[in-house]
């Protein structure tokens, strides 16, 4: 994946307890004192094996497969791994293969019953995960994790989330200060205000790399600041119809096909690029980015600006003045079934989640509550007092709709805010959805 690259090698340390505070009220974790010991194929002891070096069963190999190519080609997993080998001398070896094309490489590799020690699960079938991952129960990690429930299985957990973003306004207070800007649109009014200063000064007000179409999908978050939602593909099942110009999607839409009617973009949208996006973005050649916090370290290292020059808030999507945020997974962790190793295998993915430098290596909100960050955007953003909205997995019926119709949300949205009448446009979409839904019904 190349949005999310390199580390944070420019980031300074600091707490971020207000985050912890704001995150920690999850509730989605199984207390391990409720959990029974039965549904996990490999032993108990595993625990205590996991926490004591000395402990023979963690030897041997492993093999572990990541999407994360860029930290395996600079050398970032090479360092974890000789941390992993003296925290358990009997560890021989951590194979690590970094794979381009990772959920399908997975998925094959599974069918053949060929799959590594330690991956990331590209099956969110929550029904198959006893058959496919050993339970994680004993490593003592229940109640402490971020989106717990999203690796959770009738009270076992099976998976870890690698990591947690959420996204916002990325801005370069650099180009704000060209344009006369004090500081970031706290509403929405003052985003549009913002935009004409910037416009007015020779910058791009808001950067979209419009081409790539993948990068719009965070414009749905804004729909479900409006609907209070934690999953818009739900929301597009559970209403009637789902499109509407005066609805949370037509809402959410308006202001980036305002801000695309306003020439407040880029001046051909049609031939941005995600490389150019990100240059303009980090040397203040744009001014605005409706993006995830994992571009901050792209900003510096590919885009070439300074980090000093970047700040990072709540989307400012009305003019209350109170903001919210949507806290996502990223990739998981979970462990063979089938190893032949599953102790170290258990080691190697509690090391991952609690001494390794992972979440900030690859930008994210460390998964573990206790966990600090050192991440100075991320400090800014959560002193505007966001709610965080948890993302909630998608309704298997709202996905099966949306495979039958070959929808892509990224490209929906790219021709709903270009179209000369967005309410005909949502009109011929509602009616083809509501026939394949009526289809649903027994």
């Amino acid at each position: 994946m190349r949005r999310r690259r390199a580390g944070f090698a420019w980031m300074v340390a600091a707490a971020l307890p207000l985050f912890l505070s704001a995150c920690g009220s999850d509730k989605s974790g199984t207390p391990e004192s409720n959990v029974s010991s039965a549904g996990s194929s490999d032993s108990a002891s595993a625990l205590a094996s996991a926490s004591n070096s000395s402990e023979p069963d963690i030897k041997g190999e492993i093999t572990w497969a990541t999407h994360r190519t860029d930290l395996v080609d600079n050398g970032t997993f090479d360092r974890y791994v000789a941390e992993f080998k003296t925290k358990y001398p009997g560890i021989t070896d951590v194979k690590i293969e970094g794979l381009k094309d990772y959920s399908q490489t997975i998925k094959v590799r599974m069918a053949g019953n060929e799959a590594p020690d330690v991956f990331s699960p590209p099956d969110e079938i929550k029904e198959n995960y006893p058959a496919l991952y050993a339970s994680l129960d004993d490593l003592g990690l229940q109640g402490n994790l971020l989106l717990e429930s999203n690796g959770t299985y009738e009270g076992h957990l099976y998976a870890v989330v690698s990591g947690a973003t959420t996204n916002g306004l990325v801005y370069n207070k650099k180009a704000f200060a060209a344009a006369g800007l004090s500081g970031p649109p706290k509403t929405l009014d003052e985003l549009f205000a913002a935009a004409e200063k910037l416009k007015a000064a020779g910058i791009v007000a808001m950067a979209t790399d419009f081409k790539d179409a993948w990068p719009l999908t965070y414009w749905y978050d804004v729909e479900q600041f409006l609907a209070n939602s934690s999953q818009f593909h739900n929301d597009v099942y559970n209403n009637d119809p789902p499109f509407t110009v005066d609805g949370p999607f037509g809402q959410a839409f308006g202001i980036l096909k305002r801000l695309i009617d306003g020439k407040f973009v880029e001046p051909d949208i049609y031939s941005t690029d995600w490389e150019g996006s990100i240059k303009d973005i980090a040397t203040g050649k744009a001014g605005m980015y409706m993006i995830g916090q994992w571009l901050l370290p792209q900003m510096a290292d590919t885009g070439g600006g300074d980090p000093a020059d970047f700040g990072f808030v709540p989307f400012p999507y009305d003019n209350s003045g109170s903001y919210k945020a949507v806290l996502s997974p990223d990739y998981s962790f979970a462990v063979n079934a089938k190893s032949k190793n599953i102790p170290a295998a258990k080691a190697w993915l509690k090391y991952l989640i609690e001494d390794s430098t992972y979440a900030e290596d690859t930008g994210m909100i460390p998964i573990l509550k206790s966990k600090k960050t050192g991440i100075p955007q991320l400090i800014e953003f959560m002193t505007w007092n966001p709610t965080m909205i948890t993302s909630e997995p998608a309704l298997p019926n709202a996905l099966k709709i949306e495979q039958k119709l070959q929808w892509d949300p990224s490209k929906f949205l790219q021709e709903a805010v270009v179209s000369k009448n967005l309410e005909a446009y949502f009109a011929s979409f509602n009616q083809k959805y509501a026939a394949e839904k009526k289809a649903l019904q027994p």
